[in-house]
């Protein structure tokens, strides 16, 4: 069975989503002919409660992802045997309810329809006409409607039954809580090559033989893919584009405003309700009384709401000559601006910019030759295919065409030249030798074609042409063989009457302490695991034990657990999870309940209905 999708809707309140989740649908025919989806017992789901809940499914997705999910996506992921699962499940108690004799009355039907948001007009009031008209456009009768709200409220009798005054045992939250509040104390010593007590000598020959042998992955030559190419980017074409100066210049005069900024500044703007209270803040200013940040602050707002950024003198209005004759660091007003009486502060001086255009022509000039490069590589592509459509070889194009001819023996690892392209990678790892060669466009605006000449398979290199590799593998693997060895030696003489402190005194070890670590705590320069060593039950207070990592050893000394204080933070954490916990512990009892009434009753599902409402979608 596919997994839930969210949390489970059983009931009437389901009903009420499809309507409002579909209006925008309207009715769709899902193939009533074909019969009824599912049925449990002589509860059926037809086409159309399938469909609209399939689309109400895909309407939510498309708004969690920003995505639209087709069908075919649905299936894929399991959506849509999730949605069958949930309406299935909601059949199962309705079912139950129907054989136990559970129905609501018309009265408790019609306040639960005329109580529904989504049915009331604007003034709050229920709204025949909009009810009608949302029903119909979810294509579903009134009449089925209400059926559906009179079964719903009788299953919710039963869900009710099951759920209610279901809560998790104070001892489960509890244990949890200190499981996860609970902090240690340790301490630690990382030993390294360095701390070694004695050289660890060098291989034999066995002993290499021993290590090339264990990892021949390690020794093993990838796949290689001998590949003959042409290729033409851009920058291969910049130095001989012809440059027009009268384009340059065009260029140049069209974004005059890039290239000759005026004076900008710093500003910041404090707005108030008239001249009488601006001026009031100015002169407190003025006198000291107050400095710019505290009458923001008094007026509510944070200084990043005066903030105007920089800005030039045409941009503060009749404001513009005042602040721009002020010195860095003023505060002057009342001045008006186009949002009333308001105070401006100028906190910084941006000088203005001229660039002639002698200054900018190198620039503009490269931005136009690369320009140039790709619409005339743009333009020679279809010309390029059709030459090696007609059968020209990637070194007669080369001859023929600026394209340069290259040969890389590829591997997934290479990545220079033009390897360092995503595109030239995917089109060398898909390539078959006798593949007549195309041309695919680089991301850069280039082009090239490929010719897969020869691959050579995975090969272990012979020992002699990696014996450095080996040689280095063994010192490494030793030299942690003999640090372990030398850290578990530490540790066992970590008892309550001797402490790892001393020992890395006498030792001349570094000691780093490890305080009030929780278990989501990190300790750097050390090998990974430490903190799940120093949690480990296993290891209690006044004992030792090691975690050894790629390169250094570490002995990790456990000196304290503290259980988690009673404070309004993990009170707040215990009440969050016993919620939590009690309502997962009622989703638990629910499915379980409603599994059996599906055993009970029996699950029919018809799946060519199921197909046909896939396909109407």
């Amino acid at each position: 069975m596919a997994a839930k999708v969210g949390s489970k809707i059983v009931y009437g309140g389901l009903m009420v989503l499809l309507v409002v989740g579909l209006g925008g649908f309207g009715a769709t025919n899902f193939g009533a002919n074909v019969g009824n989806v599912a049925s449990v017992g002589d509860t059926d789901i037809d086409t159309t409660q399938y469909g609209n809940a399939l689309q109400q499914e895909l309407q939510a997705l498309q708004a969690q992802t920003g995505q639209e999910f087709t069908i075919a996506q649905a299936e894929q992921f399991g959506v849509t045997g999730a949605v069958l699962d949930r309406l299935i499940d909601a059949a199962a108690v309705r079912e139950a309810a129907r054989r136990l004799g559970l129905s609501a009355g018309d009265e408790q039907v019609r306040q639960d329809v005329v109580n529904t948001a989504a049915f009331q007009g604007l003034d709050g009031t229920f709204d025949p006409e909009g009810y009608r008209a949302a029903l119909s456009r979810a294509g579903i009768k009134t009449s089925a409607y209400e059926d559906e709200v009179r079964e719903g409220i009788a299953a919710n009798l039963i869900q009710g039954a099951v759920t209610s005054g279901v809560i998790m045992p104070q001892v489960f939250t509890t244990t949890v809580i200190d499981w996860l509040s609970e902090t240690r104390t340790g301490e630690m010593v990382v030993l390294s090559a360095a701390d070694l007590s004695a050289p660890i000598g060098s291989p034999d020959a066995d002993a290499l033989q021993a290590v090339y042998e264990a990892d021949p992955a390690a020794y093993t030559l990838p796949e290689t893919r001998k590949i003959t190419y042409a290729w033409l980017t851009p920058d291969m074409l910049v130095d001989s584009v012809d440059l027009n100066e009268d384009a340059l210049r065009k260029v140049y005069d069209d974004n005059i405003s890039q290239y000759n900024q005026p004076e900008r500044r710093l500003i910041e703007r404090l707005v108030f309700g008239s001249g009488d209270e601006a001026q009031a803040a100015a002169d407190r200013i003025a006198s000291g009384e107050v400095t710019f940040e505290e009458v923001v602050s008094e007026r509510g707002l944070a200084l990043s709401d005066t903030d105007l950024g920089d800005v030039a003198q045409s941009d503060l209005g009749a404001a513009g000559d005042s602040v721009f004759a002020a010195a860095n660091g003023d505060t002057l007003g009342p001045i008006d601006s186009n949002l009333g009486p308001a105070l401006f502060r100028v906190n910084g001086i941006l000088a203005a910019t001229t660039t002639s255009f002698d200054e900018a022509r190198p620039e503009i000039a490269a931005d136009i030759a690369l320009d140039t490069a790709r619409r005339q590589i743009l333009g020679d592509m279809d010309r390029v295919n059709d030459e090696l459509a007609a059968g020209a070889t990637l070194e007669e194009l080369a001859d023929d065409t600026d394209m340069e001819l290259g040969q890389i023996d590829w591997t997934p690892a290479s990545d220079t030249g033009i390897a360092s392209y995503a595109d030239f990678q995917s089109a060398a790892r898909s390539a078959q030798v006798g593949d007549f060669p195309e041309v695919i466009q680089l991301s850069d605006g280039g082009m090239f074609a490929l010719r897969l000449d020869e691959i050579t398979p995975p090969a272990l290199q012979p020992l002699d042409d990696v014996r450095a590799q080996v040689e280095s593998a063994w010192e490494t693997r030793e030299t942690l063989n003999a640090l372990s060895a030398q850290a578990k030696a530490l540790a066992d003489q970590v008892s309550e009457t001797t402490d790892l402190a001393s020992l890395a005194e006498t030792a001349s070890l570094t000691l780093r302490p490890l305080e009030a670590l929780g278990r989501q705590g990190f300790v750097d320069a050390a090998p990974e695991g430490v903190v799940d060593a120093l949690f480990d039950p296993a290891l209690a207070v006044g004992t030792a034990t090691t975690v050894a990592g790629e390169e250094t050893v570490a002995v990790i000394a456990l000196t304290q657990v503290r259980a988690p204080e009673d404070t309004p933070e993990t009170q707040t954490l215990s009440d969050t999870l016993s919620d939590t916990l009690s309502q997962s512990l009622g989703q638990d009892l629910l499915d379980a309940f409603t599994t059996d009434l599906r055993d009970q009753y029996g699950v029919k599902i018809n799946q060519a209905a199921v197909n046909a409402v896939h396909n109407a979608l």
